[in-house]
């Protein structure tokens, strides 16, 4: 699985609220920076719209993730994501936001 790949299917992931999933394809050595109850939280919470690759790279995915809140205000979240490789497997190792 290439990043930009990777990276639909963690947005799949959102919608579906699979945390572990979401744990499972981060890097090994950043899953401690993440919590459950927060990416579930955030998850069940949205009302997920779609997902829009901007620009890929080798290793780097920018998107935007449209979605609603509880309140049906809509919002956009962009980010440029950054994916790791480790023993032949992509995992997502970091974000930054963009506004």
């Amino acid at each position: 699985m290439i990043p930009e790949e990777l990276m639909r299917s963690r947005y799949t992931a959102y919608v579906l609220a699979n945390v572990d999933y979401l744990l499972e394809t981060t890097l090994p050595s950043k899953r401690e920076l993440y919590s459950r109850r927060e990416i579930e939280r955030w998850a069940k919470n949205s009302h997920w719209q779609k997902l829009e690759i901007i620009e890929t790279e080798e290793n780097i995915v920018m998107f935007k993730a449209y979605y609603r809140d509880k309140k049906l205000r809509p919002f956009v979240h962009y980010e440029r994501s950054v994916f790791e490789q480790q023993e032949g497997k992509w995992y997502y190792a970091d974000g930054t936001i963009i506004e």
